[in-house]
């Protein structure tokens, strides 16, 4: 139910593919919304009436609806936490750490992404949202804009949104939307965005770990700056602010370019290993030993005929160490 709505987007792959090149007005404002606060500020009479809504409008036979009304509405009054040594119970909002908790906002704002869509007298272009942002192209004034704003605003009680707006660029999950103006178009374009809280600390090259995860650390930075970048030229700006990041945490220069090359002249092939049919995954602790281990134990199991078929994963796991003994987690 939660994805059921035109402005929903999954990530942002899905919502680069969405408006990659698609032509707007030169004079066309760039807009993202924020909503703050978005989980503590759901009233819970209106999640229950938002959840039933949906639950109407997509039934499906054998749900236990009353049982998953009742939970919902118990998990909501019972949400007691602790903090500085005192515990609380919260009686307004929703609890952020719950799982079911970002479907429950997607729920909540479907009327709301309904109404932002059609019931202004001027309606957004490429309207996208992601949890508690969100994104369109405005074709109108920007007096008309501010006046928007106001209208959102006034949808649902306590959801406030705060708008930034461009006539250029904006920044928008993990990338920079921008125009650029191709035979006489004018083109949305996206590259890679990194937040001002990004400290890059990647994995230090001479730690104590197999060499081949330092090499997929840098193969897969530069595969995520590949999908999010509109062309080369994106691609080697994003490339060319990180690689002096990565040398000075001990990276070879000549490992990281020819990595960089190589993976713009390939295609991206998606994969997801847990979903390879008949795979065995070995795991052992990490150490020397175990890697010399390792190896002949796969050996070992790639001969054996039962195994003819089968997909050998190997994986190493962390040992240990005397924090982790010591200190309990609270």
């Amino acid at each position: 139910m939660a994805n059921k709505h035109p402005s929903y987007i999954k990530n942002t792959y899905e919502f680069i593919s969405k408006i990659k090149n698609r032509e707007i007005p030169p004079e066309a404002l760039l807009v993202t919304a924020d909503i703050t606060s978005l989980y503590t500020n759901m009233r819970k009479d209106l999640i229950i009436k938002a959840v039933i809504k949906q639950m109407v409008l997509n039934p499906v036979e054998n749900r236990p609806d009353i049982e998953i009304l009742k939970l919902l509405e118990y998990t909501m009054d019972h949400n007691d936490f602790e903090f500085n040594n005192e515990f609380f119970l919260q009686i307004f909002g929703l609890a952020m750490g719950k799982t079911y908790s970002p479907n429950i906002a997607n729920i909540y704002l479907i009327d709301f992404d309904e109404q932002a869509m059609h019931d202004f007298k001027i309606n957004p272009k490429f309207y996208h949202r992601f949890q508690d942002d969100t994104f369109f192209v405005w074709i109108g004034s920007l007096e008309d804009l501010l006046q928007y704003e106001t209208f959102l605003n006034s949808l649902i009680p306590d959801i406030k949104l705060t708008f930034n707006y461009s006539y250029s660029k904006v920044n928008f999950l993990d990338v920079t939307i921008y125009k650029k103006w191709t035979d006489e178009k004018c083109l949305l374009q996206h590259r890679t965005y990194f937040k001002e809280t990004d400290t890059h600390q990647l994995l230090y090259y001479y730690s104590h770990h197999p060499k081949h995860i330092f090499r997929g650390i840098i193969k897969s930075q530069f595969i995520r700056f590949k999908r999010l970048s509109s062309s080369l030229e994106d691609y080697n700006v994003t490339c060319n602010f990180v690689l002096p990041i990565l040398y000075k945490r001990g990276y070879p220069k000549r490992l990281m370019r020819k990595l960089k090359i190589e993976t713009w002249n390939s295609p991206i092939i998606p994969r997801n290993i847990m979903n390879v049919k008949n795979s065995l995954f070995i795991t052992l602790p990490y150490n020397k030993t175990s890697q010399s281990i390792m190896e002949l134990w796969k050996c070992l199991v790639e001969k054996h005929p039962q195994f003819k078929n089968t997909k050998i994963v190997k994986a190493f796991y962390n040992n240990k160490n005397l924090y982790k003994y010591l200190i309990r987690n609270n």
